[in-house]
């Protein structure tokens, strides 16, 4: 997983609103919307998780520590999506405690190795890797029928195959979806997909990306399709600046938002 910095994140508590109408703009759906059609509750249903959970977020010091801002980022996303939500003023093990104590019993929390959601009433926990895997396809395939696209008939291409990559696959394997993969390292197993890709410029004839890589400013502007749509969650963001902009109108990328947002619908179900 990878180790967050402040400087990445300072902007997410105080921009979620402009977030959530940007994303309504590229999927039709605002990030509470999202959550809400990705773990298949209708309005009612989640009006009463609402009402139901209240959410505690659970700053832990294990590892290297604590990341400036990441606390404050997760309650801004859990409220965002219409969850009253608090920040412990505890850590750890006692913040976990201090949060049950004062019936939050929806845990958000962290370490450098996993990051969770936990429905302590109900025993079910939400992996941010399932749920930004499982939430980047969704929001790909949301933006594309947005375009009067279907993600089953595009030319799908997988970039990376580390932990989150290979959810996807099996999420996109699962559903009968065909999709090419690469990866610098070129994978030892297919993981499903119909193609290893061998070659980096092989990229640019796909007409949709998932991009699960965390290596900054790779991605060129010739490497992608002139009418390719990208949903990244990767962190450093793998497209240079020119391909940014190239790609900006038809891509989706955040540092939290999506896998957090999917992470608490599913432990509300």
């Amino acid at each position: 997983m990878t180790r967050l910095t402040t400087e990445w994140i300072s902007d997410i508590e105080a921009g979620m609103g402009e977030y959530s109408a940007g994303l309504q703009r590229k999927i039709g759906m605002t990030l509470m919307e999202f959550s809400r059609w990705v773990c298949g509750l209708d309005e009612q249903a989640f009006q009463q998780m609402q009402k139901r959970y209240r959410v505690g977020v659970v700053p832990v010091t294990q590892g290297q520590g604590l990341i400036r801002g990441f606390s404050e980022a997760l309650c801004a996303i859990s409220r965002n999506i219409g969850f009253d939500t608090e920040i412990s003023q505890k850590t750890d093990v006692d913040g976990i405690y201090d949060c049950i104590h004062r019936n939050r019993k929806i845990l958000l929390c962290a370490d450098d190795e996993r990051y969770i959601a936990l429905n302590a009433e109900k025993g079910i926990i939400g992996e941010n890797d399932q749920g930004t895997a499982l939430g980047y396809i969704r929001a790909l395939d949301a933006m594309l029928t947005c375009n009067g696209r279907s993600l089953k008939d595009e030319n799908l291409l997988v970039i990376g195959c580390g932990r989150v990559g290979k959810i996807a696959c099996s999420i996109l394997k699962s559903e009968g979806i065909e999709f090419g993969l690469y990866d610098r390292v070129r994978p030892i197993e297919k993981h499903g997909a119909t193609y290893i890709l061998s070659d980096p410029k092989e990229i640019a004839g796909y007409s949709a990306v998932l991009d699960f890589t965390n290596e900054g400013e790779w991605l060129t502007a010739k490497m992608l399709a002139e009418n390719v749509f990208y949903a990244s969650p990767g962190v450093p963001y793998s497209p240079d600046a020119e391909a940014a902009e190239k790609i900006e109108a038809q891509s989706i990328h955040d540092m939290l938002e999506i896998g957090t947002a999917i992470m608490l619908g599913t432990v509300m179900k």
